[in-house]
């Protein structure tokens, strides 16, 4: 089973490089496009078309940042060590459904099997932490049992 959780560690972490380098590449696009409003005209539209740039520049550098949070937060808590109960960087699984909480990704998909990345502040998240083998989750309105800690 642990190869099972450092497979979807690594889903993880290519979801999150690949939505980092989409972030790079419409920042740098952004700054591209503010020093062409630089060298075109002057005037209202050129202060507009600036002041958008920049608030898109802003936009993505906060979506940038949070994404190495992310990241950062992926691999500490891959770090941590199996306990009876959940906590931040446990996998449970739960019937035919699996939760990882982790970092607010949503669902993925490995060897035809549903993973829910989650963060641990989400409802849910916040819902399991402290649960133990056998305690009841609520998952969207449907009552689980926590079959395992990974």
């Amino acid at each position: 089973m642990k190869e099972w959780k450092k497979e979807i560690q690594e889903a993880c972490q290519h979801w999150l490089s690949d939505k980092l380098h989409h972030i790079e590449d419409a920042l740098y696009q952004a700054r591209q496009g503010i020093e062409s409003e630089e060298k075109s005209s002057a005037g209202d539209k050129y202060e507009t078309g600036r002041a958008m740039g920049h608030l898109e520049q802003e936009r993505l550098s906060r979506q940038l940042k949070e994404i190495k949070f992310m990241q950062s937060s992926l691999n500490s808590l891959m770090m941590q060590p199996v306990t009876d109960r959940v906590v931040p960087g446990t996998l449970i699984r739960c019937a035919e459904i699996w939760v990882f909480i982790v970092v607010g990704i949503g669902k993925i998909s490995i060897q035809n099997s549903e993973v829910w990345v989650i963060s641990a502040a989400s409802p849910i998240g916040k819902s399991m932490l402290g649960k133990r083998k056998g305690d009841m989750v609520n998952l969207n309105g449907k009552l689980k049992v926590i079959e395992e800690l990974l």
